[in-house]
């Protein structure tokens, strides 16, 4: 399960509209909100994809065509060469800097290359990554492999929507703020994220948690989405409670106050994120609710 939530980071800087070819169904998760005159739509997304998700449902679009602005956690289409920049800082090593894979024993190191071989790489070739970062590279090949496409997700699609509808898109958060978590991770805890990943590629768990989640989200299957939210905040592994404590939770906060901001601000307003920001005691959903917001979940 943490494997595709920490994907969705890097998958949202490669996302591409989709032609719309299939009859519209309900997917992910809708929520609408009222606090007093204000009003707020709320769709939690999924950061890969499948052609077969498109077009999304027309409750969906016909909101967005209605807002003034579309908020997503990031978009890249707002400033691709500077978020390709700010990404490639983030992920690669500084000159000079100590070698970080040193520390892995001669079964990891057998590992990783028989991992990276699957996926056509070679360690001389990524060497240069951050151990965080060739953790993500290793899942996102995996996850293409299997068929769910970073430039087909859904966050794409609504934001070329929107301004096809001419309907600002806003960022609630940077490339910079979003990798900044992972920067902060010590070398040894970043050796812990890549030898996690190496387990849950070689298990197939992380294949399996995303088959999962991609299907309840493209059945909008609200009891399988809250089960999924729940068995990720109960994973005790080092990038599992990374992934719920830092990268879910750690963000809910500062993700419900800005959108309350942009609401001042702007009024009508439809917020697309990540799906497992909405689900769960300490959601997003929950952050604006003790703040009075009333919400019904369409889906």
């Amino acid at each position: 399960m943490r494997r595709q939530i920490i994907v969705g980071f890097f998958s949202l800087f490669l996302i591409a509209l989709v032609p719309a070819r299939a009859e519209p169904v309900p997917r992910g998760a809708l929520f609408k909100a009222s606090k007093g005159t204000q009003s707020l739509v709320v769709f939690g997304t999924m950061h890969v994809g499948r052609p077969d998700f498109f077009p999304l449902e027309n409750r969906l679009l016909e909101a967005i065509a209605q807002a003034r602005v579309l908020a997503l956690e990031i978009d890249q289409a707002a400033d691709p060469a500077k978020n390709a920049s700010v990404m490639q800082q983030a992920m690669l090593l500084p000159p000079g800097a100590p070698n970080p894979y040193a520390s892995l024993n001669a079964q990891q190191r057998t590992r990783l290359n028989q991992l990276l071989g699957s996926a056509g790489m070679q360690f001389a070739a990524v060497q240069g990554m951050r151990p965080w970062a060739l953790a993500v590279v290793l899942s996102v090949q995996q996850f293409a492999a299997a068929g769910y496409r970073a430039d087909l997700a859904s966050d794409s699609y609504l934001a070329s929507y929107a301004r096809a509808k001419g309907v600002k898109v806003a960022e609630l958060e940077s490339v910079a703020e979003q990798l900044g978590h992972f920067l902060r991770l010590s070398d040894a805890d970043q050796l812990r994220f890549l030898t996690d990943a190496l387990e849950q590629a070689e298990s197939g768990k992380q294949l399996q948690d995303l088959h999962d989640l991609v299907d309840a989200w493209g059945h909008a299957d609200r009891a399988a989405i809250d089960q999924l939210a729940a068995r990720a905040a109960a994973d005790s592994s080092f990038s599992g409670v990374f992934t719920q404590k830092v990268l879910l939770e750690g963000r809910n906060g500062p993700l419900a106050e800005r959108i309350g901001a942009l609401l001042d601000k702007e009024g009508q307003v439809v917020v697309a994120i990540g799906l497992l920001h909405l689900v769960g005691p300490q959601s997003v959903i929950a952050k604006l609710e003790a703040k009075g917001w009333k919400f019904e979940r369409v889906y």
